[in-house]
């Protein structure tokens, strides 16, 4: 853990970050001495997403607290992922769907049974699987699209859950804890017109690490 820390030792500085020297009043949920309890879920939900990551966020050894896990990226778009998928055949399925060959094996004079229809508890366990195959899947693509663009991908890209991304899963270009290894600004570009981002990436909040903690106790 020490060696980690020790990165951050340096002062860091970039475009994606307030400028040095910079305070900003922070929301009582992003602040220090605030301790989570079962009430804050609707107001971590509710706070705001930066386009610069606030000083005060930013991880500083030796500092005895780091801050929340932070997120700089967007809101995920499924639908490219998905595609580059089917293109490269890495569609993820719990079980082979039924092909045509079945049919025919049943023969001219010879109809298929009617399907029985689902339980209640049936409908959401099946809803639930195809969630799960699309998570699946784009995590599966994820990786390739981006050996698609650059030999080396940088390792902080990730699907995270965004507390504060209405519910959604959140494409992080890199963490408040990877500053050391910031990705080129040619690859964000890159992935960016990939996957038909416009728009600025911007901080999220993680969806679980969300208070502060002291560098010697793990996540």
């Amino acid at each position: 853990m020490l060696s980690n820390c020790q990165q951050f030792e340096t002062v860091f500085n970039h475009p994606s970050l307030d400028p040095v020297g910079t305070t900003i009043e922070l929301p009582v949920m992003f602040r220090q001495y605030h301790r989570r309890n079962r009430a804050d879920s609707n107001k971590y939900a509710a706070l705001p997403v930066f386009d610069t990551l606030p000083r005060e966020l930013v991880p500083h050894w030796p500092s005895p607290y780091r801050p929340p896990h932070m997120h700089y990226g967007w809101v995920l778009k499924p639908e490219p992922l998905l595609e580059f998928a089917e293109q490269h055949d890495l569609l993820f399925r719990f079980s082979e769907p039924e092909s045509d060959e079945d049919d025919e094996e049943l023969g001219e004079n010879k109809r298929p049974e009617p399907r029985r229809q689902l339980s209640p508890s049936e409908l959401r366990s099946a809803k639930t699987l195809l969630v799960e195959e699309r998570v699946f899947t784009m995590s599966q693509s994820l990786p390739e699209l981006t050996l698609s663009l650059s030999p080396k991908p940088p390792k902080s890209l990730r699907i995270v859950t965004g507390h504060n991304a209405n519910r959604s899963a959140v494409l992080s270009l890199y963490s408040n804890y990877d500053l050391p290894n910031i990705p080129s600004d040619e690859f964000i570009n890159k992935l960016a017109k990939a996957m038909g981002y416009t728009e600025k990436p911007r901080w999220f909040l993680d969806g679980s690490r969300v208070t502060w903690m002291r560098w010697d106790i793990a996540w």
